[in-house]
């Protein structure tokens, strides 16, 4: 399978699936990955992510209220120190910024985004394509 093939099977997957549903099915555990966002996206308030009280109320203390602060936290390493956030509130803030932003993008950004996922996990990304 080359690449074009295995992004196109990757965004007709998560059509069907969900963008989690695929990441986990194709590229876990411990994947890397990138989007872009907009200002407007970095300043939308954390109560628009619907985040469980626990991670929202953690989230306040620490002073961050907007995405962009917690894109900016997550980049830093800092959310993992913040006091009353376990593992699971971690990922759940992980995946609801990830599911923002690429939920927000066009279909083309979209096909891109799989696209520099596949470049930057180059060893999954092969195992992929070995497959078919």
């Amino acid at each position: 399978m080359n690449k074009q093939k295995l992004i196109d099977t990757l965004v007709q997957s998560e059509k069907q699936n969900g963008l989690l549903a695929v990441l986990k099915e194709y590229f876990c555990p411990n994947i890397r990955v990138s989007i872009g966002y907009t200002s407007k996206a970095c300043t939308t308030a954390i109560d628009e992510l619907s985040f469980s009280v626990r991670s929202r109320n953690a989230l306040k203390r620490a002073s961050l209220f907007t995405i962009g602060d917690v894109i900016d936290a997550l980049q830093n390493g800092e959310i993992e120190k913040i006091r009353n956030l376990g593992s699971k509130s971690v990922c759940e803030i992980n995946s609801r910024v990830l599911l923002f932003g690429f939920d927000n993008l066009s279909e083309f950004e979209k096909s891109k985004f799989f696209s520099s996922l596949i470049e930057l996990n180059p060893e999954k990304a092969d195992k992929l394509c070995n497959m078919a």
